[in-house]
């Protein structure tokens, strides 16, 4: 299998995170990371400084090209055969049952993302708790065995994951294998983890493990490190989801199969397999014409090869690939830790960038396998042609048609790219403030009733006034009052 950059080098997914999921052991992407020589043998802690700035459009999208050698591979629990793809968010913990897409060999899947972002305002955020503003932080909410310190953050999906993997160590008394490689990271930091001095899942445990998982998007509580407690799983503050679209056509297309890359590098796999005893009887057996061809082609093949390592200096190309992340802890404990603290003993996991973003260990910058298989497969140059035409013109039609039936049966496409140069926002914001709210009650009352502060006064006087007359005045008040009238009377007369 190999992926890049449309317009990048090919990368052999082979040297990709293996991470565990709901539906076992995946190789994990990041482009921007993993298509990235320079950080080839990189593990997952080097995602956590992941920045945004993807450009949208298939010429800027991702190609994954994948042989499921189908016929030699099967799963008894699937009734098909393919691939499973989940484009999800790279700090989350990836959870197949939450929307993979399932592809096919002979297919070529368009797979278009528009992401959808979530926003809380800071007066949200400092004038309301996560149970009032319905949403956390990534430091209000610290998980046991998803930490930041390796790179996940909270999301609703993690959570879930949280919920469901501590249901598991309380009833079932045992972790499940695809989550070991993180709960080494943990540990390895100096955390104390539980979970880490816990069995695996085995015979009626991993069947007790399975019944949770399968139910997990029921999972709604998890412990909180934080607070100390358990709390509800609630959307996070900041957030990006990524809405899918995708379409399927047929792949290869017939005919004109050899004069792509995809041909080139099928090519260049079959005629390492083709040496393998145990690889080569099966494919005899199923596509009969394919070896005795490529191994006629081999020498016009190693001829090309000898060249262009000696045209671009690749003389180390065959190097071994880099070891794996237990062999390689320790290798640079010089690195800054994402957490500020040191790892347990000093020891650091391998492929840890540092925060001054230093260079990475100097042997992921020397030649490797896929150097000069991206030179030689390159479409402008085409060499493998020439080991094509080499090849007697009465039997190379039954080896393109057998290199069509082989991808047709194995093969599948895969073009990832972000959709639009735009994106939805969604903003999280106080609904009503004092402010808003004092406001809004005195527009309805003027609105509703013709109300004013001239309107208030008015009520006082005619309230006290009323208060006043429910008073009995005294007789000397009366005679007074009479008096005045009768002054006033005679006054009239006399004008």
């Amino acid at each position: 299998s190999a992926g890049r950059f449309v317009s990048g080098p090919v990368t052999r997914i082979a040297n990709q995170t293996n991470l565990g999921t709901d539906k076992g052991i995946c190789k994990t992407i990041v482009p921007s990371v993993d298509f990235n020589k320079a950080n080839i043998g990189y593990s997952f802690l080097h995602w956590k400084n992941v920045s945004a700035g993807t450009v949208s459009g298939i010429a800027n999208g991702v190609e994954i090209l994948i042989d499921s050698e189908a016929y030699d591979h099967g799963d008894d629990f699937s009734a098909g055969t393919g691939a499973l793809f989940l484009l999800h968010h790279h700090r989350d913990y990836p959870i197949m049952k939450f929307g993979s897409i399932s592809t096919s060999p002979g297919t070529i899947t368009e797979i278009s993302i528009t992401p959808v972002l979530t926003q809380t305002t800071e007066q949200a955020l400092t004038g309301y708790d996560p149970d009032r503003r319905n949403c956390y932080l990534d430091e209000e909410f610290e998980f046991t065995h998803l930490p930041t310190s390796i790179g996940y953050r909270y999301s609703t999906s993690n959570c879930m994951f949280e919920s469901a993997y501590n249901e598991t160590l309380r009833k079932c008394q045992c972790k499940i294998i695809s989550h070991a490689q993180v709960l080494k990271n943990i540990f390895r930091y100096g955390e104390d983890v539980t979970a880490e001095k816990i069995d695996s899942c085995t015979g009626q445990q991993l069947k007790c493990a399975l019944d949770i998982f399968e139910d997990i998007s029921t999972k709604n509580t998890a412990y909180n490190k934080v607070s100390g407690k358990v709390e509800p799983c609630l959307p996070a503050c900041q957030d990006q989801v990524n809405t899918i679209a995708y379409s399927k056509s047929s792949y290869p297309a017939p005919d004109i199969f050899k004069n792509f890359e995809d041909f080139c590098l099928l090519f260049v796999k079959l005629m390492t397999q083709c040496k393998k005893p145990h690889k080569k009887m099966i494919l005899d057996a199923n596509y009969k014409f394919i070896c005795p061809a490529i191994l006629e082609m081999e020498a016009v093949f190693l001829e090309q090869k000898q060249k262009i390592i000696k045209e671009y200096g690749l003389d180390n190309f065959d190097i071994p690939e880099p070891p794996d992340i237990d062999t390689l802890a320790g290798l640079s404990p010089e690195l800054d830790d994402f957490s500020g603290k040191p790892p347990l003993g000093g020891r650091k996991p391998f492929g840890i960038p540092s925060r001054g973003d230093r260079a990475p260990p100097s042997h992921n910058l020397l030649p490797t396998r896929t150097d000069w298989i991206s030179k030689y497969c390159d479409r402008d140059a085409s060499l493998w042609l020439s080991a094509l035409n080499t090849y007697p013109e009465d039997k190379k039609t039954t080896f393109l048609e057998e290199m069509q039936r082989y991808g047709k049966e194995n093969m599948l496409r895969a073009n990832i790219y972000i959709q639009n140069p735009f994106t939805t926002s969604y903003k999280r914001d106080v609904d009503t403030t004092l402010i808003s709210f004092i406001a809004n009650v005195g527009g309805l009352v003027g609105l509703c009733m013709g109300f004013s502060l001239v309107s208030l006064f008015e009520i006082l006087y005619f309230c006290i006034a009323g208060v006043v007359k429910m008073f009995p005045r005294s007789s000397k008040t009366d005679s007074l009052t009479a008096a005045y009238n009768s002054l006033k009377l005679k006054t009239k007369f006399l004008k």
